[in-house]
């Protein structure tokens, strides 16, 4: 489906096919966050870029070099996959973790935009190779999605439960979000439904523990 026709069957869903009080320009962004949910949840909007290291550089500013980036997915150096990681894990077990040299063997992000090496980069003429999930465009018109057409009528589903939830029509939203669920192939997340319907996954840590590993 292109844009506009992901926007007629919306309003057709929340029951305003005019578009007068959910607008053209109120749905744009809901189907961009959307195609976005898709790409963090399925890596459907993952691309790469070639990073150039700088000598014992411990971060970059990403943005600098990939506009769209969101989060990253892998990292690879001379064809090694590098662990992912954390600051403060890095930092608890090496202080000094900026004159560490010597070819990276995890990456992690500072922030939401400087993305560090650890250790840093031996020479200037190493590259690491990111695959990162990237920001979609908003789509409008006959443009196109980045996501495949598979998937045109679950971001419908999405953005007609907001709206439907937007005007407290709460029972015909949450069909269309579990719709979503459903063609999307995400699991609903049952820790926050009602007790008699959650079992043993209520009993899972919100935060489980992430292993560390060490180069």
């Amino acid at each position: 489906m292109t844009p506009a026709e992901v926007h007629q069957t919306i309003l057709t869903t929340v029951g305003e096919p005019e578009g007068i009080f959910h607008t053209v320009a109120n749905i744009l962004p809901l189907t961009q966050h959307a195609e976005l949910l898709l790409g963090i949840t399925r890596g459907l909007t993952e691309k790469t870029l070639t990073l150039t290291l700088g000598y014992n550089q411990p971060h970059y500013v990403i943005h600098n070099t990939a506009s769209d980036f969101v989060v990253p997915l892998r990292v690879t150096i001379l064809r090694k996959q590098l662990f992912p990681t954390t600051l403060s894990r890095v930092t608890d077990r090496d202080p000094r973790w900026t004159a560490s040299v010597g070819t990276p063997t995890h990456y992690f992000m500072i922030g939401a935009t400087r993305f560090a090496l650890y250790p840093t980069a031996p020479s200037s003429t190493l590259t690491a190779s990111v695959t990162y999930v990237a920001l979609p465009p908003v789509a409008s018109g006959a443009q196109s999605y980045l996501v495949g057409t598979e998937w045109h009528e679950a971001m419908a589903h999405y953005v007609s439960g907001l709206l439907l939830a937007k005007e407290q029509k709460y029972d015909a939203a949450a069909q269309q979000i579990t719709l979503f669920l459903t063609k999307s192939g995400l699991p609903r997340d049952k820790r926050f439904a009602p007790p008699e319907t959650r079992g043993d996954v209520a009993n899972l840590p919100l935060h489980p523990n992430i292993e560390v590993h060490t180069g």
